[in-house]
């Protein structure tokens, strides 16, 4: 039997009770309660990601860690094919639901928008410069920070059609030029 109890651990903390006292209530060490605390709230999964369905959670969950839109939608979905996948992923990764619950997750793992803009602002901390860049460009492109092009889709319901007389632009008499005669447009009779 687990020496804590997770709803109460949980319940104490949200109370405003310190990890000393929470370690003093179960009997064991305040490492053991910082631990089982790390355990818990990892598995803690933001609102966002709670709204969608099973499937669209494991989509979601395994974009976040790192796989293509077709890979994620080949784990999640049951798909006959690779270009099935491939039609799932690219239309769940256009849902705001989705975009939201994959902004969510990153963010609860470290890996915020504002955290992205700084890391760009600082890349060249890292020994080798080329592969920092590359990790925060594929964090950014998660976040949908700076993608390749913006698609908008435009639903006309109405359209009014105006008949338009065009008569008199017609020209009855065909205008007939010599290649050897330069031509200034039409000439006025005198």
């Amino acid at each position: 039997m687990r020496k804590i109890d997770d709803s109460k651990l949980l319940e104490m903390i949200e109370d405003g009770k310190s990890q000393k006292d929470c370690a003093a209530f179960f009997n064991v060490s305040e490492p053991a309660i910082t631990k089982r605390l790390k355990k818990l709230r990892a598995c803690v999964l933001p609102e966002s990601v709670k709204r969608l369905t099973g499937k669209e959670q494991r989509f979601v969950l395994a974009l976040t860690q790192g796989r293509t839109q077709t890979a994620a939608a080949m784990e999640a979905f049951d798909v006959t094919s690779r270009d099935s996948a491939k039609t799932i992923g690219c239309r769940l990764a256009k849902e705001p639901e989705i975009k939201a619950a994959i902004t969510d997750l990153l963010s609860m793992k470290g890996a915020s928008p504002e955290w992205v803009a700084e890391r760009f602002k600082h890349w060249g901390d890292s020994m080798d410069p080329q592969a920092s860049l590359r990790a925060v460009e594929n964090v950014a492109k998660l976040h949908d920070l700076f993608p390749a092009s913006k698609n908008m889709n435009l639903n006309i319901d109405t359209v009014t059609l105006v008949k338009v007389d065009l008569s008199e632009y017609e020209n009855p008499e065909p205008i007939t030029i010599n290649q050897n005669e330069n031509f200034d447009g039409p000439q006025e009779e005198e």
